[in-house]
């Protein structure tokens, strides 16, 4: 993975933390954009509520380790290998980020090109230990 230097990391974490309910905000764009753009996705969300709840979590993990790229890429894989076998097709994952990279941007829309650009790097991550590509 391709890292921010420190003090952009520094920076990141400022604005992220000057996001009321940055986390929140971001997992209801997420579903939200995510289930306009792939609605066959729908049925893999059995318990929305500790979905939602699991997901809030992960997100809250990247915004703290975001000063720690080695733990937080082993992080984001391990999710990912947990999310194996969950019947997740290509296109899911595909609308899945753009769905997370547009709703990073909405949560804190005061983030700069570059800083969305982790994000998605941290999405990729997380898909490519889920299919089984990062082994």
């Amino acid at each position: 993975m391709t890292v921010m230097d420190a003090e952009n990391r520094r920076a990141l974490r400022r604005t992220l933390d000057s996001a009321p309910h940055f986390s929140e905000r971001c997992v209801a764009a997420f579903y939200r954009r995510l289930f306009a753009a792939a609605p066959g996705a729908l049925p893999l969300f059995t318990k929305p509520e500790s979905q939602h709840r699991m997901f809030t979590l992960a997100i809250d993990l990247m915004v703290r380790e975001i000063d720690a790229p080695e733990r937080l890429a082993r992080e984001m894989a391990a999710l990912g290998r947990r999310h194996r076998g969950k019947g997740i097709q290509p296109s899911h994952m595909a609308a899945g980020r753009r769905a997370f990279v547009e709703a990073v941007a909405e949560a804190c829309p005061a983030l700069a090109p570059e800083e969305l650009q982790l994000f998605g790097r941290l999405y990729d991550q997380f898909a490519e230990a889920m299919t089984g590509r990062a082994d």
